[in-house]
């Protein structure tokens, strides 16, 4: 198993109707929306072009940052978007096993 750094990063969810919640700050909150926003629009750019059906994942990173996202399946006709925005760099296997636990929390 992979062992996780303990800290605890700024969680973040997408409602319904576009807004965040979370326990960043406001800009922290806008900003994971924006990210979410990008990783869905090229998704489907990218996604029609390779016939992808869904997305579960994303990794967005910049030189001071990374995002991840997780898709979860829909519970009572909603979607779900978790994720989180870290300073701290890790691999994917990290941010997947971090996204997992985070989702059955």
């Amino acid at each position: 198993m992979t062992s996780i750094d303990s800290q605890r990063v700024p969680l973040f969810q997408v409602t319904a109707d576009q807004g965040v919640r979370g326990t960043g700050n406001p800009d922290e909150q806008q900003r994971f929306l924006g990210e979410v926003k990008f990783v869905d629009y090229f998704a489907q750019l990218i996604g029609t072009n390779l016939g992808m059906q869904s997305l579960e994942l994303a990794v967005v990173e910049d030189s001071q940052s990374q995002t991840a996202i997780y898709y979860a399946p829909p519970i009572g006709g909603a979607p779900s978007v978790n994720g989180f925005i870290s300073t701290k760099r890790r691999s994917l296997s990290e941010l997947v096993e971090t996204l997992r636990e985070e989702h059955r929390d």
